[in-house]
């Protein structure tokens, strides 16, 4: 009788602590921290379409007219050195998230696998543009662009 009431309070505790490690995100998107060697990579944010705490209702954003959102982002961009490391994290780890890059062909790259959180940066010098996308709980997405000008 001791055993089994041993093993149904285990069962109890360990669901109690499955519900209470349950992501808690904030109300709005979460913002990663991307870095080159010890540089902050400054990001803009792009879609997003975010509940946060409320199940039922989100709030979903576009960013502004394609041009001059690009510009903003090359105007933001870093300046790198072929090869080097770029690192991602996030206060909150999404279920997945991938890299991107973008040509100016308007062709897109995945660069990387999902998940990866380190990616080696081109080995040849010109302007990169990147696209961070990010997925919270299914329904929650961001997305967050960048750029950076590789040098000779």
């Amino acid at each position: 009788m001791n055993k089994r009431v041993l093993y149904f309070l285990c069962v109890v505790i360990a669901c109690l602590m499955a519900a209470g490690c349950k992501k808690q995100l904030p109300d709005e998107p979460v913002r990663p921290t991307i870095k080159w060697g010890k540089q902050a990579v400054t990001y803009l944010d792009g879609q997003s379409c975010w509940y946060g705490t409320n199940e039922e209702e989100g709030i979903c954003d576009d960013p502004q007219s394609p041009a001059a959102f690009q510009q903003s982002i090359n105007a933001q961009a870093i300046v790198a050195e072929t090869g080097g490391i770029i690192r991602i994290t996030f206060p909150i780890k999404p279920d997945v998230f991938t890299l991107t890059l973008a040509r100016t062909d308007r062709s897109e790259e995945q660069v990387g696998e999902p998940n990866q959180s380190r990616f080696r940066l081109p080995l040849k010098p010109g302007y990169y543009s990147y696209r961070l996308s990010a997925v919270w709980d299914k329904k929650n997405t961001a997305s967050y662009h960048f750029g950076i000008h590789i040098k000779e």
